[in-house]
């Protein structure tokens, strides 16, 4: 039983295309958030807590990785809600 998952993106696409070929909505999946740094988005995987160390970031032990990417300068994001398509 094979099956194929796949998201829209709510701040590009409304899921109709998915929709007309036959996937199925499961479920809207909450906003998410991303940095930015440079003036550049950059994926939140980017920034755990153990990597700002990896990255010369400055760290302090005990710190979460918002209080470590506010340390940093790092401003938080959030972009639109996605949904999950699921095609059996």
């Amino acid at each position: 039983n094979k099956k194929i998952e796949t998201f829209a993106d709510l701040s590009y696409s409304n899921g109709n295309l998915y929709e007309s070929n036959g996937f199925v909505k499961k479920e809207i999946i909450k906003p998410d958030y991303m940095y930015i740094k440079n003036k550049v988005r950059k994926h939140k995987f980017n920034f755990r807590i153990e990597d700002f160390k990896k990255l010369g970031m400055l760290f302090e032990e005990g710190k979460s990785e918002k209080e470590l990417a506010e340390l940093n300068g790092l401003k938080r994001i959030y972009g639109c809600s996605k949904i999950k398509y699921v095609l059996e």
